[in-house]
Formats: structure tokens, C-alpha cells, sequence
């Protein structure tokens, strides 16, 4: 499969299937789109069409896995039909790109790792802002333990809704959307936040839906204390004015932080108050830089897509697969439990925790 070119599937012709092809299209020298399914299949036709792509189009996706020129399977449906898709695309023998939410619950992420390693097949989701420039040149500052360890970290994601956005008729629904902002949105950030921090021991949180009529929170926070030590505090919102995505990881002497990427270094004069580093901060600078080099894979949702057709050809995991996402599901249903409860939340969460299921995540939230 080294030279050949992938053909893709796509379930589910809603808006966020227009990401999944607009990547496909940028890496058209990898792949082909040849078929799409969706249960309206007028909607399916439109979409097509606006996209200037040929494909078969079919109502019913398991007759579409039937086919042998399928190699890798976008899953783009609601997040409450995400798990029968994406298993029966790995039993089919197709590779697969779940968008996000990958899972309600530990127990649907799980159900669907371990298909994929049943059937051998490499399944990612699509979490693309691993593969910012940015991001990864932090990570890159961070893993190399140039500041020292951490004592501090912080991460937001503050977007601004309007009702409109919630009359979308699975959104705002523990039942269908099967979580808010934390969910849907700050997802990004916090996966980012614990890709580049590393694994979580503790999480206290608090939720709210403070600006819209849904059932789902419109506002999160929580504080995080990872393995190594470090403290981390997140939060995310859909009612800020200022939509803004950022972080900051604190060393003792040295700070690097997101959106911009920046650097602040401090050394101490003779009576330890701080004066400024320019030599470190520098440093930092030309680490973040690593001039005559490129990132192997590109920005933006082709991301996680150019990266699962290097893993099925290179015979490794996927960068947004695996553990790492794992990772991620068992934050956000850490902080939805410690939110409920009141309580501080260790991990790592056993599947006897009435949190590990869907159901149990859903009741919890919905009877506090």
C-alpha cells in the first residue's frame, strides 16, 4: 500500500463533512473521494456538488463499506450515531477518522479502540489542533524540559454562541450532543493541554449553563493536577465576547504560552527580584524555530487525515488515536463527575465507575 492511493468514504453529509472533504481534496495526490452516504440522499447530491467532487452516493452506509475500493472511512454523523459507524467501518476492513466528539463515555471510547485493534485497522479522530504550528512548537518546548519542570499551567477556549446555534436539533441534548461546550468545543484546547502536559492524577471542576436554554453547559472549569506534579487550570465558554483560544506553562524561571507563541524569562538580582533573561528567552525562541525544519504533516483538518496515511503505511498508531485520545475522554468525564459530585476525582477511572458508561455519565449530569 506504500505508493497507492487511498480511496475514502464518507458517513454523514452534514456541515462538518465539507471539512473532512476539503482536506481530502488538499491531499488529492494521497487519496480519492469515491463514495458518500448519508440518509438524505438529496442532501448527500448537494453536497457534492457544492464541492465539485463525483462520488456514489448511498442511503445506507453498510452497503457502501461493502465495497473493495474503500480504503478509509470519515465518520462525520451527530455525535449520538458515532460508535455503530465507526465499528462497522473497522470490521469492514476500512481505516478509520472519527470527527469529534470521538465518545460520550469511556465505555463507547473503549468499544471502539479495541474494534480496531480486533480488526487491525488504524482508527484517529479528528483533533487537529495537534497540529498547529504553534502548538507543536510548544510541545516541542515543553517535552524537551527547557523549562525545568513545570509548576503551573493554564489553558481557555472562549467562544460566544447565540441561540440560533443551539436550534440544531441535536445540539444542547445530553441525550443527542451528549455533552456542551466542554465537549464540543474546549475539547481541542484540553486535549492539546494534556498532549503537551502529560497524564492527569486529579481533577476538581465546576459546570454551568449560565447564557443559553439547553440542557448541556455553556461554561467549564476545572482544576487539573497532572502525575508529574504540575497544576493545571482550564476553562471554556460559549458565552464570551472575546473568542479566544490560549495557554501559558510556568517554569520556574522561564514562561512559554500559546496564541501568540511567546516567551518571558526571568533570572534574580542580588536581592531576588527579577530582572529580564534575554539569552534565555532566546533560546527558547530558536527551540520553538528549528531552523531548515518542517512539520511532516499539514494545519487544519488535513492534519489527522495526512497523519493516518502515514501511520497505515509506516504501521504505527495515529498521533490523534490510541491511549492519547483515551487520555482525553477520561479528562472530560473526570471533570464532568467531580463537577456533579462536588468532589475531587481521581484517575484513572475503573470500568466499574457508574461514570464509565454513557448512561452513567448522562444520569449523573442530568439528576444533580
Amino acid at each position: 500500500m506504500d505508493n497507492k492511493r487511498f480511496g475514502v468514504a464518507i458517513i454523514g453529509a452534514g456541515d462538518i463533512a465539507c471539512m473532512h472533504i476539503d482536506a481530502y481534496l488538499r491531499l488529492a495526490e494521497e487519496c480519492e473521494i469515491v463514495a458518500i452516504s448519508d440518509l438524505n440522499g438529496a442532501k448527500a447530491e448537494k453536497l457534492l456538488a457544492t464541492s465539485g467532487v463525483r462520488a456514489d452516493v448511498y442511503m445506507d452506509y453498510a452497503a457502501m463499506l461493502e465495497r473493495d475500493d474503500v480504503d478509509v472511512v470519515s465518520v462525520c454523523t451527530p455525535p449520538f450515531l458515532r460508535e455503530g459507524p465507526v465499528v462497522a467501518a473497522l470490521a469492514a476492513g476500512k481505516h478509520v477518522v472519527c470527527e469529534k466528539p470521538f465518545a460520550a463515555s469511556l465505555e463507547e471510547c473503549d468499544a471502539m479502540l479495541d474494534a480496531a485493534r480486533r480488526y487491525d485497522r488504524k482508527l484517529a479522530v479528528m483533533l487537529q489542533t495537534r497540529f498547529d504550528r504553534e502548538v507543536t512548537a510548544l510541545r516541542r518546548i515543553i517535552r524537551s524540559g527547557t523549562l525545568g519542570p513545570l509548576a503551573f499551567a493554564t489553558a481557555e477556549n472562549h467562544h460566544w454562541r447565540g441561540d440560533a446555534y443551539y436550534r440544531k436539533q441535536w445540539r444542547g441534548s445530553w441525550e443527542t450532543e451528549r455533552g456542551g461546550v466542554l465537549m464540543n468545543l474546549g475539547v481541542h484546547t484540553l486535549d492539546v493541554f494534556l498532549w503537551i502536559v502529560g497524564q492527569l492524577a486529579s481533577v476538581k471542576a465546576e459546570t454551568g449553563t449560565l447564557g443559553h436554554a439547553i440542557a448541556t453547559e455553556d461554561v467549564a472549569a476545572a482544576t487539573l493536577r497532572f502525575r508529574d506534579g504540575t497544576i493545571g487550570q482550564f476553562h471554556c465558554t460559549t458565552v464570551h465576547a472575546a473568542n479566544r483560544n490560549a495557554m501559558a506553562f510556568v517554569g520556574k524561571t522561564k514562561t512559554a504560552a500559546l496564541h501568540p507563541l511567546s516567551f518571558m524569562a526571568m533570572k534574580e538580582d542580588e536581592f531576588g527580584f527579577p530582572i529580564p533573561d534575554p539569552e534565555a528567552e532566546a533560546a527558547l525562541a530558536k527551540l520553538a524555530g528549528r531552523e531548515g525544519e518542517t512539520e511532516p504533516f499539514p494545519e487544519g483538518f488535513a492534519g489527522p487525515i495526512a497523519d493516518l496515511f502515514a501511520a497505515i503505511r509506516e504501521g504505527r498508531e495515529p498521533v490523534t488515536g490510541g491511549g492519547e485520545v483515551r487520555a482525553t475522554v477520561e479528562a472530560v468525564t473526570a471533570i464532568y463527575k467531580a463537577a456533579a459530585t462536588g468532589r475531587e476525582v481521581r484517575l484513572p477511572l475503573s470500568a466499574e465507575d457508574p461514570w464509565y458508561t454513557t448512561e452513567g455519565v448522562r444520569n449523573g449530569m442530568t439528576s444533580r
